[in-house]
């Protein structure tokens, strides 16, 4: 997964103005399990003051899309509150990606039943690759 993705997910998490440490965790983990450096990691908090529209989302792959947009909305309830804020960075995420709008409720969907797992909201027991599959079986 490319470091543009994470920009994306840190614009997302930083909507409501402000990453909360879970926030911070989930995104950290992500990108550290997908080979990001703490040179990426400075990148992406950085973007997280710059917003979606400041992102370049041109370079991810087709095959990506959903898993991105899922991520996204992943990180944007792991405080337990979607804001108006937060809701819309997704809604111009998934135009940035071109996901037409089922597709990206069932993607929402499959996120929800990931975290409804035990313990599964939780950043460090969020099971990614139960998403992916999930995502790749309904999607």
């Amino acid at each position: 997964m490319k470091l543009d993705v994470f920009v994306a997910l840190a614009a997302v998490a930083g909507a409501d103005g402000t990453i909360i440490d879970d926030e911070r965790v989930a995104l950290e983990r992500a990108a550290r399990r997908q080979g990001v450096d703490d040179a990426g990691l400075a990148a992406i908090d950085a973007a997280a003051r710059a917003g979606i529209d400041a992102v370049d989302l041109s370079a991810v792959a087709e095959s990506e899309r959903l898993f991105v947009y899922a991520m996204a909305y992943w990180m944007s309830r792991i405080d337990g509150d979607l804001t108006e804020d937060e809701d819309a960075v997704l809604t111009r995420l998934g135009q940035k990606l071109s996901i037409a709008d089922e597709p990206r409720m069932n993607t929402e969907a499959a996120v929800d039943e990931v975290a409804a797992l035990p313990a599964g909201s939780r950043p460090d027991r969020f099971d990614l690759d139960r998403l992916r599959e999930l995502l790749a079986k309904r999607l």
